[in-house]
């Protein structure tokens, strides 16, 4: 999804590297993002903007991950074109949690 977001927006448009900050995230960080994301599918199946970067502030995600996350919604929200995949890629992080779970 970073990679999509930075060639959708512009690396020049952001004031991250959203590639390369996902790829220092650890195994622990993106499998605790993908469960908050699952545990509030309310959000994601009614694509609630709102709701999304209130929960990003509502939870345990360590700071500098809810920032950059924040930065990457807000880049995607300002782009109606980008708001179906986005919403789809959601739903596909959220269905991988969930069907890790059904497994063990």
């Amino acid at each position: 999804m970073a990679r999509w977001v930075t060639r959708e927006v512009g690396k020049e448009n952001l004031t991250v590297d959203l590639e390369q900050f996902a790829r220092d995230r650890t195994e622990a960080e993106v499998t605790f993002l993908a469960e908050v994301l699952s545990s509030n599918s309310a959000k994601i199946n009614h694509r609630d903007w709102c709701g999304l970067v209130g929960m990003l502030d509502d939870t345990a995600i360590p700071g500098d991950v809810a920032a950059q996350f924040q930065e990457l919604v807000q880049a995607v929200r300002a782009r109606e074109e980008l708001h179906d995949k986005f919403w789809r890629y959601l739903e596909l992080f959220k269905s991988v949690v969930n069907s890790d779970a059904d497994m063990q």
